[in-house]
């Protein structure tokens, strides 16, 4: 069961989208009338739809959390990656100019999308911490909500 799920939207191939389609109705705009012109854009957005989300994700990556892993799909075929809770030594999620969420596994760093408000990486992190407790956690803040004993986190029960 997934309980938590987050993505990472990729809005470079939306703006190609809208843009290859304005050009193909401005070039037939020039060729055909009006009404035959609105029938072929229909057929013609239905086919780059199918072609970009073949061969161009709508998403660049999903990350959902299971019980004892995490699956990440990537890439342009979706490959899936799965990761053990037990392999993962520590979780980093920062919101200084954007928000990240970094996994370090076998001491590489891995980015992954990350949750859209800190509330929700502090809930997942309390969730993970009773899966393995022995992953790191680390919450950065900007600096003016860095409390007074300069400590960003509180350490795990």
């Amino acid at each position: 069961m997934t309980r938590f799920k987050f993505s990472k939207g990729n809005w470079k191939t939306f703006f190609l989208f809208i843009i290859l389609n304005s050009l193909i109705v401005s070039y037939l705009q020039s060729q055909f009338e009006f009404g035959m012109v609105a029938l072929m854009d229909a057929g013609i957005i239905t086919i780059l739809f199918l072609f970009f989300r073949q061969y161009f994700t709508i998403f660049d990556s999903v990350v959902g959390f299971q019980d004892s892993f995490l699956l990440l799909k990537e890439g342009l075929f979706k490959k899936e990656v799965r990761v053990n809770y037990s392999e993962i030594s520590k979780m980093v999620f920062t919101h200084n100019k954007a928000l990240k969420l970094w996994v370090y596994v076998d001491n590489k760093k891995v980015e992954l999308p990350s949750p859209h408000r800190v509330g929700k990486a502090e809930e997942l992190f309390q969730w993970l911490a009773t899966k393995n407790p022995q992953i790191a956690f680390q919450i950065i803040r900007p600096k003016e909500f860095i409390p007074a004993d300069n400590n960003p986190y509180p350490s795990q029960p």
